[in-house]
């Protein structure tokens, strides 16, 4: 949610948190699968050390890409519920912090 308010406090400002967790989501989908075409084709040679260094770098990327992906879905179902959804927000912040461990 926004800062400094609770949840239901202000309509417009759970919506706006809303509709902003949502885009995050869509936004990293659209990257996890950018990274998985990537890593698609970057690992498909594997013949010197410059390829395997771009073929982990790429499925790094989509590993990366995945576990924000699932933390951003579960802080949009969160927040978009309209209470408290403390499983969500419970694997929203395990994610949050395995991705932010991967960096």
């Amino acid at each position: 949610g926004v800062v400094g308010l609770k949840l239901g406090d202000d309509p417009v400002a759970d919506g706006v948190s809303c509709f902003i967790d949502a885009y995050q989501v869509v936004l990293r989908l659209a990257n996890m699968a950018t990274s998985i075409v990537a890593a698609e084709q970057f690992c498909a040679v594997q013949e010197d050390d410059n390829q395997i260094a771009r073929c982990n770098a790429a499925a790094h990327g989509s590993f990366y890409n995945f576990v924000f992906f699932v933390g951003a879905l579960a802080q949009t179902l969160s927040d978009c519920a309209g209470s408290v959804n403390a499983p969500a927000t419970c694997i929203a912040a395990y994610a949050g912090f395995i991705g932010n461990l991967d960096v």
